[in-house]
């Protein structure tokens, strides 16, 4: 899929790609990318040869040798890029050397790796669902569906820091299980959690999710051995294992990024002129908020709409996330894990955009209404939801796998 359409996206993606780009081309050289640092030739060579979907053409600079003077370039020519850790790109540079000692421009082959991050997310979302007892059919046509979504090919056919986001929430979602089961040791989700969100902050939503699961789960066991009192109860529930892994998972995560935004102050070389994209908080804007992440991220585009076709598979994939997600709340068993989880999702969905939102005000200075691609670490547990409330029907299992193939060729026909 990704193969196929990165040579039919010339021009850059709206979404920062510009700066990834930046970010990918200096690893080799300097690892990460300091705060107030000048984007470099080929970024800018890149900018000025290919525009950017929609918002900007390209530059009568191209081809001439030499760029354009600095304030002809976003931020004057800072980079916007150094919140990130360099794991996502120095992961991603490395993997495609390969094909750029095979003549494949940077761009281009960094792009083609977003297939390795969405091949990793599909594998690890195909285990997640059977684990937890979706039909493997139905799994399979369901990630099917993701793979031809709108939403991945934003994430995953460029240069992007989303591009590993569905693995990290997949990820988790399966270790997560694994651990509920005793089939895995609280370490790893610890670990897995401390890097899913140094790859992005946004990923500590998935992590959230998470934790919140792991209470809901531990009060339900709580509730069900009778404690004698509340204060019994109290005990229970603050020793329990899920509750203390939660503990550590979220505590763990805080410290490196804290450590994360530390080392970042030390390394700034400049200051990095404001966006001028910010809008006023507002209960109004928290509000929209609420629902951005439940309804919008499988679609998520932002930019250039999406072909039809893209837009048909978006819709189909909200729908059933929506779908999944409150209709499992009430068809599982009362108390069970199915309803829990469901509702744990939906408890994440609607609190996580207005929170990250006030988080990312404060860390970085603006508040900008959150792109619903932030939300892609939750896709996942959307999609397992639609597994199991699909699952109901033996039938749905063919007609879920037959007509994702059939979305996928016509997505793949487009491209």
């Amino acid at each position: 899929m990704i193969a196929i359409s990165v040579p039919q996206q010339e021009e850059l993606s709206p979404f920062d790609e510009y700066v990834y780009i930046d970010y990918l081309a200096k690893v080799p050289t300097q690892l990460a990318v300091p705060h107030g640092d000048p984007t470099g030739e080929y970024a800018r060579s890149q900018l000025d040869c290919r525009g950017v979907v929609v918002l900007q053409p390209e530059s009568p600079a191209c081809d001439t040798g030499r760029t354009q003077p600095a304030t002809a370039y976003p931020l004057t020519g800072k980079t916007s890029a150094d919140i990130y850790t360099p794991i996502y790109f120095a992961v991603t540079w490395a993997a495609a050397q390969p094909l750029v000692w095979t003549g494949v421009d940077l761009t281009d082959a960094g792009r083609i790796v977003g297939g390795l991050w969405l091949g990793l997310g599909v594998v690890l979302m195909f285990l997640l669902m059977t684990r937890l007892r979706v039909p493997p059919l139905l799994a399979w046509g369901l990630s099917v569906l993701v793979i031809a979504s709108p939403a991945v090919h934003w994430a995953n056919g460029y240069v992007s820091t989303d591009a590993p986001t569905l693995a990290v929430g997949a990820g988790l979602g399966l270790l997560a299980a694994l651990v509920y089961t005793r089939k895995a040791s609280m370490l790893w989700l610890v670990v897995a959690s401390v890097v899913g969100v140094l790859i992005k902050f946004q990923n500590i939503i998935a992590v959230c999710l998470v934790v919140i699961v792991f209470v809901v789960l531990a009060v339900r066991d709580t509730l069900e051995r009778r404690p004698g009192g509340w204060r019994q109860g109290l005990r229970m529930l603050v020793t329990d294992r899920l509750v203390i892994g939660a503990a550590v998972a979220l505590g763990s995560v805080l410290v490196a990024q804290v450590v994360w935004m530390l080392a970042r102050t030390a390394m700034t070389v400049g200051t990095t002129p404001r966006q001028g994209v910010d809008t006023p908080v507002s209960l109004t804007n928290l509000l929209r908020e609420s629902y951005n992440f439940l309804t919008k991220t499988a679609i998520a585009w932002d930019g250039a709409p999406p072909a039809p076709v893209e837009m048909f598979i978006g819709t189909v994939l909200v729908v059933l996330g929506i779908a999944g997600v409150v209709g499992m709340i009430f068809v599982g068993e009362p108390r069970s894990t199915r309803s829990l989880v469901a509702l744990s999702v939906l408890v994440a969905a609607t609190l996580s955009a207005p929170v990250l939102g006030l988080v990312l005000a404060v860390v970085v200075g603006e508040y900008v209404p959150l792109p619903p691609r932030y939300g892609m670490s939750l896709l996942p547990f959307f999609i397992l939801c639609a597994g199991w409330l699909l699952a109901q029907r033996t039938w749905t299992s063919g007609v879920v796998a037959v007509g994702a193939s059939a979305l996928l060729v016509a997505s793949m026909l487009h491209a």
